[in-house]
């Protein structure tokens, strides 16, 4: 099981799924183990496990905020999205950038660089909410 964040939204969607696949794959296996009367029982259980399943990823994605709904169902991995946004975004945003794991902007270090070291000057100055001790 990986985080979304790693592997996009699409993959981390399917992958809560995928329980469901296991669970008739081994109902199958099952078959030739128990009786016509445990079976029935077994598969009465996945029938409700599955069931439930939908229904509780199904009122996740109406009791969410619908804007975010995209990304359940995107390519994009947290990686792309982090060089995406600080290649896209202003300061206020580019400097979350450091917050995250360098895996995820080290393809794009050198702009990194280049942008700390021209900002660094103005930031001083002007002194941008953002400009923390913290962050520098």
């Amino acid at each position: 099981f990986r985080h979304p964040y790693e592997v996009g939204g699409l993959y981390f969607t399917l992958n809560l799924f995928l329980p469901l696949l296991g669970l008739t794959f081994m109902l199958g296996l099952a078959k030739a183990t128990f009786s016509d009367e445990i079976m029935k029982l077994l598969i009465k259980l996945a029938v409700i496990l599955g069931i439930n399943l939908i229904v509780l990823v199904g009122v996740f994605l109406l009791i969410m905020n619908k804007a975010y709904w995209h990304t359940f169902f995107s390519l994009e991995t947290g990686g792309h999205m982090t060089r995406r946004t600080f290649l896209e975004g202003e300061d206020v945003t580019r400097k979350g950038v450091f917050y995250l794991h360098k895996s995820h902007w080290w393809s794009i270090r050198d702009k990194v660089k280049q942008w700390v070291r021209r900002g660094w000057q103005k930031w001083e100055k002007e002194k941008p909410e953002w400009f923390t001790d913290s962050w520098r």
